[in-house]
């Protein structure tokens, strides 16, 4: 099955959800099919790859470890958006890593009457996925990884927010630094959702960016 219809089949089975945090990962999902359509028309000559996840020996693959490493299991990595690729002068580069995350039930809560539940830790199991396709992409001088956060344990004020500093090495969010050399990490955070064609723009525009970087190498 070729990665276009992988995508496609994946994302016709996530639409039969319809909590919040599963919207926010379909639209996401819905935005990288549009954009993989987008930029095959825009790049014909150029082949583009959607995997939906990367197995720990393909990572210690690109760490050229070899036969010294031996997973317990069959692991993988699996970010909520997956992993979009272009095979370019016989190299394959990632170009997007996705995630999507919700995050806070407290405001529905409130107004439902019941008492607040602890913060969630949804952004904190990001932080895994982040450290392993770092070492994924030791060998490029980009970092194409992109989070959109949304909900209100990321109202201002919160100490969530505090949270995420390590990603951005303290700089400031809602910046893309996916060109940076020193790998901080994307994200774009707010307690109000994001709609499907703010997800696209940003991606779109990201995404082309990066494949001009390769490009003009």
């Amino acid at each position: 099955m070729s990665s276009s219809s992988t995508l496609r089949k994946t994302h016709k089975n996530m639409r039969i959800f319809n909590d919040d945090a599963m919207i926010h990962e379909v639209k996401l999902y819905n935005a990288i099919l549009k954009l993989k359509d987008q930029l095959e028309i825009e790049y014909p000559s150029v082949e583009f790859e959607w995997k939906q996840k990367i197995y720990k020996t393909e990572i210690a693959e690109k760490l050229k470890i070899g036969g010294t490493y031996k997973p317990q299991s069959n692991s993988f990595v699996k970010p909520d958006g997956g992993v979009l690729f272009m095979n370019f002068n016989n190299k394959k580069y990632p170009i997007l890593i996705s995630e999507a995350k919700k995050q806070g039930t407290n405001v529905y809560r409130i107004n439902e009457g019941l008492k607040k539940q602890a913060k969630g830790n949804a952004i904190e199991r990001a932080f895994k996925n982040i450290e392993e396709f770092k070492l994924y992409c030791n060998d490029i001088e980009y970092f194409p990884y992109v989070i959109f956060a949304y909900g209100c344990d990321f109202q201002e004020g919160s100490s969530i927010l505090d949270r995420l500093d390590a990603m951005t090495k303290y700089h400031p969010r809602n910046v893309n630094y996916t060109l940076h050399k020193d790998q901080k990490t994307t994200i774009f955070v707010r307690d109000q959702y994001f709609t499907f064609g703010e997800i696209y723009d940003i991606l779109y525009d990201i995404t082309i960016k990066i494949i001009k970087n390769i490009v003009e190498e």
